[in-house]
């Protein structure tokens, strides 16, 4: 019975070491339910943090792809202009011929006829 009394005593002494006041324990749970609440919210930006570089990584895609026929329709236009830059001079020498006078057709026409003229007067 000695016993239970002292275990009785010793406990009512650790008892008033480890109770906490009413206001005490109030802010106790206000602290863990601020701090349960703190831990959710970590939990949404993590997931929204992922979602977001997800978002980025498919942006970073599509810039690339974008990229790529930029510079194959570059590519294609600088093919393009050299072509038509060829044709063009083709054209522009083509009419530089057909502007030139044809002396030697005339003149080549001309003597021909002059020759063949003389040709019949001289077997007539």
């Amino acid at each position: 019975m000695i016993f239970v009394l002292m275990l009785l005593a010793s406990s009512q002494s650790f008892a008033k070491e480890y109770c906490f006041s009413e206001e005490e324990t109030g802010q106790i749970v206000v602290g863990l339910e601020k701090g349960q609440y703190c831990e959710k919210q970590v939990e949404i930006y993590i997931k929204l943090n992922n979602e977001k570089d997800k978002q980025i990584n498919l942006l970073d895609e599509q810039v690339k792809s974008t990229e790529e026929k930029f510079v194959e329709s570059e590519r294609k236009n600088s093919t393009d202009k050299k072509i038509a830059d060829e044709r063009d001079s083709a054209r522009i020498k083509e009419l530089e011929e057909a502007n030139k006078p044809r002396w030697n057709s005339i003149f080549g026409s001309f003597g021909i006829g002059v020759v063949s003229g003389l040709l019949l007067i001289l077997l007539l």
